[in-house]
């Protein structure tokens, strides 16, 4: 641009730090002019723009690394430092800084990994980090074995259990057992147990025998590393007794674990004892011995299950609503028998997809427009579920998880969006709601039937046997259910029909779909999905199916279906 009758531009895209020469030269129609002399000029200094290289980390302790690089020649006398950075695993970044090509890390962790990165840095910043390493440092002696725990197993020996250390500090290679007399002032007897036994989350156990009956022990724990032994455990001090009683529990499938012992104490009154902290809902197994002078009874067994069970899945669509984008599952239809649900999943797919697609709680605030109570085992868990960006007017498979303590129930549901207009669509097909859940919970109030076949026709036998015209009803064997296909919706017609285990369901062909209505506090109609299999209402009747082709139906109150499991 011109200024006072001067000319001038910008030079941009240099190098920093680069000793530059300019000249300048006018040109017009008839060519070039000649160029003015050379000016020399520096371009500033910036952030280094090389890393270091050579990085090296070696432990020099078991809480000290070294680190060393090559220093940075590129940048000249504006590099000011380095910066180290560090880090564990899943730890935040630290970082120190030095002039020199080398430094030492103090106060670490023993015996973990470290990432480590190194960066020049200038006056005008921090540079490009070399490439990330990892070094480790020193094993150390490990820290006191925990959770030590001593039973009395017989009038002679005695079952020690403990955990691994909270502080390792090295590959544990194995475990000493210390045992001595209160009394005795000479060294512990010592038994060496190595580390294979040892699994996750599991107390380690090693039997002491060939002890003398009526003496106090005491009993700690050492742990050891390449480096040496480690520190003892708490000491525990326990009369080896004649009499007394050992209780061991296990889940099922899982390790007997150690629960009571008398330790000596009287025995006289006591005839219960209780297990805590137990899982709800969950079967175990106990194992009982008693001990005299003599020596050890053979255990006695038993099986006993807490409380609770899994979560009791609505069998019906009332706890459902929609519009024509959004499906709304209200949790609060989902029992949790007795033990607090941690879990729900929702999948849904539309007919005749063949992929279930998992479902994404898009506003889980909608439930506080609702009025329907929400029990405590749930308050953990958003008490409504929304399927959102859904076809209007479309019939969609829903499958709804519920996991607790005792297990996991799993329920497949159908359910459509109304159209844009919000007008309710139906059902052309008859189709099924069915349960992972093994025990029917809907059967608990209802009747059984009692069919007799007389070859070709068969009378209901019940208080009140209504005659109707079944002209138009096929029925069929029975066709079993694989596992495979337990969880899936089965749609029935002339010439496809299915069985649930106890009995056949017949389809009645061009039978109406009554309509519905999505709110649940507005009407009852639902899908009765453990007896007739059919979307109606409470009034409605339902069949009793034989074997043959002709059938009486009755009222669904007098004919009953029996409950198998």
């Amino acid at each position: 641009m011109s200024r006072k009758g001067k000319q001038e531009t910008t030079l941009s895209g240099l190098l920093k730090n680069m000793r530059y020469a300019v000249s300048v030269s006018a040109f017009n129609s008839a060519g070039n002019g000649p160029f003015s002399l050379p000016v020399y000029q520096t371009t500033r200094e910036g952030a280094p723009e090389l890393p270091p290289s050579g990085v090296e980390c070696r432990g020099v302790s078991s809480s000290s690394l070294r680190i060393a690089w090559q220093p940075i020649t590129a940048q000249g006398a504006s590099l000011l430092g380095y910066s180290v950075y560090y880090s564990t695993e899943d730890g935040p970044w630290q970082n120190i800084s030095s002039s020199h090509t080398e430094l030492y890390l103090q106060a670490l962790l023993k015996y973990t990994n470290y990432t480590v990165k190194v960066a020049g840095f200038s006056n005008y910043g921090l540079g490009p980090f070399s490439y990330p390493i990892v070094c480790t440092t020193l094993q150390d002696v490990p820290g006191p074995p925990s959770a030590i725990k001593v039973l009395v197993s017989s009038p002679t020996s005695l079952l020690v259990s403990w955990k691994r250390p909270e502080e390792a500090n090295g590959d544990i290679t194995h475990y000493t057992v210390y045992v001595k007399p209160v009394s005795s002032t000479g060294s512990p007897q010592n038994y060496r147990v190595e580390s294979t036994q040892e699994t996750s989350l599991r107390h380690l156990t090693f039997p002491v025998s060939g002890l003398s009956t009526g003496r106090q022990y005491e009993v700690f724990v050492r742990a050891h590393t390449a480096v040496g032994e480690g520190t003892p455990s708490n000491r525990v001090h326990i009369d080896l007794t004649s009499k007394g009683y050992n209780l061991t529990w296990k889940e099922a499938n899982g390790s007997w674990q150690d629960a009571w012992s008398s330790k000596g104490t009287s025995l006289q009154g006591t005839q219960e004892y209780t297990l805590q902290g137990l899982k709800c809902g969950t079967k175990y197994s106990l194992r009982m011995t008693a001990a005299n002078s003599v020596g050890s009874s053979q255990p006695t067994y038993m099986d006993a299950t807490t409380l609770g069970g899994v979560p009791i899945s609505p069998t019906s669509t009332e706890w459902f609503w929609s519009n024509a984008t959004h499906i709304y599952i209200q949790l609060s239809g989902w029992d949790d028998n007795g033990c607090e649900i941690t879990r729900f999943d929702v999948e849904y797919k539309e007919y005749g997809s063949k992929t279930w697609k998992k479902a994404e709680n898009r506003l889980p605030s909608i439930d506080q427009a609702w009025s329907h109570y929400v029990p405590s085992s749930i308050l953990a868990q958003p008490n409504s579920f929304v399927l959102a960006e859904l076809t209007p007017a479309q019939w969609y498979h829903v499958r709804v998880t519920a996991e607790n303590a005792a297990g996991v129930s799993t329920s497949v549901y159908s359910y459509a969006t109304t159209t844009v207009q919000g007008v309710i669509i139906l059902s052309t097909k008859t189709y099924y709601f069915l349960s992972s859940h093994h025990h029917l919970t809907e059967y608990r109030n209802s009747l059984t039937a009692e069919c007799k076949s007389e070859r070709s026709n068969m009378t209901v036998n019940t208080p009140q046997s209504v005659p109707t015209d079944m002209s138009n009803r096929v029925y069929s064997t029975p066709v079993h259910l694989t596992a495979e296909n337990k969880h899936e919706l089965y749609e029935i017609s002339p010439y496809a029909q299915f069985a649930i285990g106890f009995r056949t369901f017949g389809h009645v062909d061009n039978q109406e779909v009554p309509s519905r209505v999505h709110l649940p506090g507005n009407s009852k109609s639902r899908y009765d999905s453990e007896t007739s299999f059919q979307m109606r209402s409470e009034s409605e009747e339902s069949d009793c199916v034989s074997r043959t082709t002709t059938l009486k139906s009755v009222p669904r109150k007098a004919c009953r279906v029996p409950h198998h499991r």
